[in-house]
């Protein structure tokens, strides 16, 4: 067996995890305000604590506002489809360098496909992390900085690394293709 093959697909399966626990989880923005409440805000839902009354997660669908937004911003619909298909990129790759790995044997189309949709899927997660974050980061006005303080979260910190670990994946695949090892 190729062994630059299976590190590629082992990394590309590690990074496909991440980018869909990146994707589902609504952590990627928490909102601490001075009475002790807190409220992470995910891609696709929105949950919040209060002592006394315990937690709740509210779907988005044009009933959330963000700063002076009502509704889902296009900015966050945006950084919702990068991550879907990054998600989804990151599954072609794994099928592609699955299908090397066990012996569908048009090996240079597998693996250079493969390093194509890995790379893509860090692409769009790339773009849908940094739209994202930026916009995230911009959610609390200047003016309630003194009562609300806003940090990005583990789902951001997620979708980094899902980046990072995607592209060793697709540097790999590609030494795998460049070497082209039988």
């Amino acid at each position: 067996m190729n062994p630059y093959v299976n590190g590629g697909l082992a990394l590309v399966v590690l990074a496909e995890v991440l980018a869909i626990l990146s994707t589902a989880l609504p952590y990627w923005f928490q909102v601490s305000v001075v009475n002790e409440e807190v409220t992470n805000a995910g891609l696709f839902e929105a949950c919040g604590s209060q002592p006394g009354i315990g937690s709740i997660c509210v779907a988005y669908g044009g009933q959330v506002q963000f700063g002076s937004d009502i509704g889902e911003p296009v900015w966050l619909k945006a950084a919702q489809a990068m991550m879907i298909l990054s998600v989804i990129a990151h599954a072609g790759g794994i099928v592609l360098a699955g299908m090397y790995a066990i012996k569908v044997r048009d090996w240079l189309t597998l693996i250079a496909a493969s390093t194509a949709t890995t790379s893509a899927g860090v692409v769009f997660g790339l773009i849908g992390t940094v739209i994202a974050g930026i916009k995230f980061s911009t959610l609390i006005p200047p003016e309630a900085r003194a009562v609300a303080v806003g940090s990005l979260h583990a789902a951001f910190g997620l979708g980094v690394v899902a980046i990072i670990i995607g592209t060793a994946a697709a540097i790999v695949l590609a030494v795998a293709w460049r070497r082209r090892v039988f």
